[in-house]
């Protein structure tokens, strides 16, 4: 009886250390890459793109590693080290992208070898993880590649100190008031929507989220405070690149934190993720006392003409990819002619709805993700808009717009071409468009803050009645200018914009004086 009770114990260890072998390599190359690669919670994407050998090695011993016979706490760490890899692997098949929501399939769809086996994801964290361990802390160590998840370590999670490194990392999370954020003025207390997402295996420990949090928390929140969540922030946790060389290079410098704002991620050209919104406000003032005729020489008004339109847009994030947002315009018209220099006119204002209508916006190229296409109609929402004096335009409009933008470094390139057409109503009227074509150059002195130029240059054309109604350039201008984003809160930009129209053919030579505010959520 004790020769076979020696020869199954010896078989176990046997076993037991067949598995260990491999494991311990496997996490100890693991720990050396998060080490190499991670730094404050986000990962040099770029420098992994570039020479991807080190971790398509470790992609290689995931697919064939053998945890049949390793013990719970192996398993554990390795299904985790495995995640975490396997998601910065995903990410740099598919780089440069902004988020991971970018890419489809990436957590539920898209299957990947995993110690014998084909899994998702999602089949890592639910059945591998969650299922079988039914330990909460494991959603504070798993990091899906958003800046909303806890911060990623630089170094792997190993079986034998495990239980220690989970209970550090739970703590670290709870204890970041970015992460979890109380608010004693409110009485309030927001917290991430992974608690949202899985209440179960928090409450299934604790009998409330609140009380959950104060299993961890070094200051306790009160009893009394209520639970609110804020929005998950999806944007990519990449380390910025710094004078060409990755900040993981300087490591005499702090950049937690130092993430892209909203002015950074989302451009005109990018399109907001399913169930994300956008409210938008620009208010711009053109005012004038001198035109353009026809040979481009400047001819002086009598009067001093003002306009003024403020645009409200709404956008949602309408589909699971990202690739399609619908929005409603509106626009307020205001006008002001004011006689000077003791001209005999009369003075004149108005404001009315001048225009409403739907808008689409799509990423025709997924593999273009800052490439866009925008296309608004809209419909005149008051009578007589362009008598006896003009306010705006008494036609419906058609309006196209393509958006692309290119980033180098803490400089930013962003190209506008427009297609405007608008349709005459009545015999009074003419058909004609526009194709204005605007160039910006943006520099991010910080986080918060972007500096600009634009110029634009936006010819008009339509039939020619002196001659013969031939379709033709009936007039343009170019206008440059300078501005500026501010980032006021996470979700909320303001812009600053003037420009001037320092040449035309036909049109106005004004300014414009521009104030804008963005809302995200």
């Amino acid at each position: 009886m004790k020769q076979i009770t020696f020869a199954i114990a010896f078989l176990v260890v046997s076993l037991t250390s067949q598995a260990q072998g491999p494991l311990n390599s496997f996490t100890n190359d693991a720990d050396k890459f998060f080490a190499k690669h991670v730094a404050n919670g986000l990962v040099d994407y770029e420098t992994i793109k570039k020479n991807p050998a080190e971790l398509n090695q470790l992609v290689k011993k995931i697919e064939g590693m053998s945890v049949g016979s390793a013990s719970e706490s192996q398993k554990k760490a390795f299904y985790i080290n495995s995640y975490n890899l396997l998601v910065i692997n995903g990410i740099v098949q598919n780089y440069p992208t902004k988020s991971p929501l970018d890419i489809g399939g990436f957590f539920d769809t898209k299957k990947r070898s995993i110690a014998g086996e084909r899994l998702t994801l999602n089949d890592i964290e639910n059945k591998k993880l969650r299922e079988t361990t039914k330990d909460s802390r494991v959603h504070f160590v798993l990091v899906c590649a958003a800046l909303g998840c806890p911060k990623i370590t630089n170094f792997a999670y190993k079986p034998a100190t495990l239980d220690a490194q989970l209970d550090r990392q739970t703590k670290l999370a709870i204890n970041d008031p970015n992460f979890i954020r109380v608010k004693d003025n409110e009485k309030k207390v927001y917290i991430s929507e992974i608690f949202k997402w899985y209440t179960a295996d928090f409450t299934n420990e604790s009998k409330t989220l609140l009380a959950y949090l104060n299993r961890f928390k070094n200051t306790k929140v009160p009893n009394d405070y209520k639970v609110d969540y804020y929005t998950y922030d999806w944007a990519l946790n990449k380390k910025k690149i710094l004078n060409g060389s990755s900040s993981a290079e300087n490591s005499g410098q702090n950049i937690e934190g130092d993430t892209e704002s909203n002015i950074r991620v989302y451009t005109p050209s990018v399109l907001l993720r399913k169930g994300q919104i956008e409210i938008k406000n620009f208010n711009n003032v053109y005012t004038q006392t001198s035109f353009a005729n026809g040979e481009g020489d400047e001819q002086e008004l009598n009067e001093r003409q003002t306009f003024f339109t403020g645009s409200f847009q709404f956008t949602f994030g309408s589909s699971k990819s990202g690739r399609f947002n619908v929005g409603f315009d509106v626009y307020l018209n205001a006008v002001g002619y004011k006689p000077i220099n003791g001209a005999d006119t009369e003075k004149y204002n108005r404001t009315a709805i001048g225009a409403i209508g739907p808008r689409i916006k799509v990423n025709p190229i997924k593999s273009l993700p800052t490439f866009s296409v925008q296309s608004a109609l809209l419909f005149p929402a008051a009578k007589d808009l362009e008598s006896p004096r003009f306010l705006a335009h008494d036609r419906t409009s058609w309006w196209t717009q393509f958006f692309f933008d290119k980033t180098f470094g803490d400089f930013q390139f962003f190209a506008e071409a427009d297609f405007l057409i608008r349709f005459k109503r009545n015999d009074t009227q003419d058909n004609f468009f526009r194709t204005p074509v605007s160039l910006f150059v943006s520099y991010f002195p910080n986080e918060v803050l972007t500096l600009y130029a634009m110029i634009q240059h936006d010819p008009r054309f339509g039939k020619n009645p002196n001659n013969n109604d031939q379709l033709e350039r009936l007039g343009w201008f170019t206008q440059a200018g300078v501005g500026a984003k501010y980032q006021l809160t996470p979700n909320l930009n303001l812009e600053l914009l003037v420009t001037d129209f320092f040449a035309a053919q036909s049109e106005g030579l004004g300014s414009t004086y521009n104030l804008g505010l963005r809302f995200i959520r």
